[in-house]
């Protein structure tokens, strides 16, 4: 589900923000590049399959509990039978390793740690957005 959550975040105007984005995978290069060229997606990817970000990160393997709930069946029904999958592509394919999104300011400071509790959990774009706005008003 974090490949949708990517997506979403493609037509925004980042630069106009003064945000880079760097996605970081535990997908094997290979995969990554694929990735790249399926959805011409401009921002640097890092293959991190021994995840040493996701731990640096505090980003950590959920429990079967927090995917086998009615939401994470239904993303997942979604993806497998095609419904929401804008990319196919083979994957590592673990279920269990959960994701998050970090933004850290201009000037190294983190200014949101999102750690996932299942798979379908990602911050809001809306909330995403009103956090840069304070951020930039704070540093103007």
């Amino acid at each position: 589900m974090c490949r949708e959550h990517v997506l979403q975040l493609q037509p925004i105007d980042w630069e106009a923000h003064r945000v880079s984005i760097v996605i970081v995978s535990f997908e094997e290069e290979r995969n990554v590049r694929r990735y790249r060229d399926q959805t011409g997606l401009q921002w640097p990817l890092i293959s991190d399959p021994n995840r040493e970000l996701y731990r640096m990160f505090g980003m950590e393997k959920a429990k079967l509990r927090q995917i086998i709930n009615w939401r994470s069946l239904r993303g997942y029904l979604g993806l497998v039978f095609g419904l929401r999958r804008a990319v196919k592509m083979p994957t590592n394919h673990d279920y269990l390793q959960l994701g998050g999104d970090v933004l850290v300011d201009p000037r190294g400071v983190i200014q949101l740690m999102h750690h996932s509790h299942s798979p379908e959990d990602r911050p809001k774009l809306t909330d995403i957005m009103q956090l840069l706005a304070i951020t930039q008003k704070e540093q103007t």
